[in-house]
């Protein structure tokens, strides 16, 4: 409690639960009871804990310094929509940290066929998603049709220092959709030449998308010429 009156000076002791690193606080005064009442960081908002006499009991919210894939790594067959995919912003303790103003998340894979979706059809191609002021998590889908494990990586735009967040992938070939040659055509210079064996012909299993796929059991192909 702080003396009624004008006051021109008074001596405040914090005990604070967590750093407050180069903060500006701003004290709420009631008039009324002589008391403070809230204490407010910027932008961190309302901290307080509790306040009794002679001293104002503070625990600090620590700002985003991080943003972490909230669902696992999944498994995803080539050219089929990812289940959901939820990134969270967080402080360095693994707290979840709301935003305190609309957050633009850029979404990148090393895979040149990965694409990311806001909806669970695959409709609508987007290349980022937003964090709404006052909330932590964003949500998307991923499609990809190139068989392997990519890296996909969810970053702020423009950068305010977080760490990116990082997730690997795996990507499976699906079903076998058509048998192509491997092998280039004999045609010009490099026509056969009649009654001499061409050189080796190679044929191979794949998806739509033209990766390789295993077949499961030892498969017939038969061969014909017109």
């Amino acid at each position: 409690t702080l003396p009624s009156g004008n006051i021109t000076l008074a001596t405040i002791q914090l005990k604070a639960k967590a750093a407050i690193a180069s903060t500006p606080l701003t004290f709420v005064f009631d008039n009324t009871t002589n008391r403070i009442t809230d204490v407010i960081t910027s932008p961190m908002a309302h901290v307080l804990g509790t306040v009794t006499d002679g001293e104002v009991q503070i625990t600090a919210a620590a700002g985003v310094s991080k943003i972490v894939f909230l669902t696992a790594a999944q498994s995803l067959t080539a050219g089929q929509v990812s289940a959901v995919m939820t990134i969270q912003t967080q402080d360095s303790s693994s707290n979840a940290v709301n935003v305190t103003s609309n957050t633009t998340i850029s979404l990148f894979s090393n895979s040149t066929s990965g694409k990311f979706y806001s909806d669970a059809a695959g409709s609508t191609q987007i290349t980022s998603v937003t964090i709404s002021s006052g909330a932590s998590s964003a949500s998307f889908y991923y499609k990809d049709t190139t068989v392997g494990t990519p890296t996909i990586r969810a970053a702020e735009s423009p950068s305010q220092g977080w760490t990116l967040a990082t997730q690997v992938e795996t990507v499976n070939a699906g079903a076998i959709s058509k048998l192509v040659f491997t092998t280039a055509a004999r045609i010009g210079a490099l026509s056969l030449t009649a009654g001499v064996v061409s050189g080796v012909m190679t044929i191979q299993t794949q998806n739509a998308y033209g990766s390789p796929v295993n077949v499961p059991s030892n498969t017939t192909v038969t061969l014909n010429s017109t």
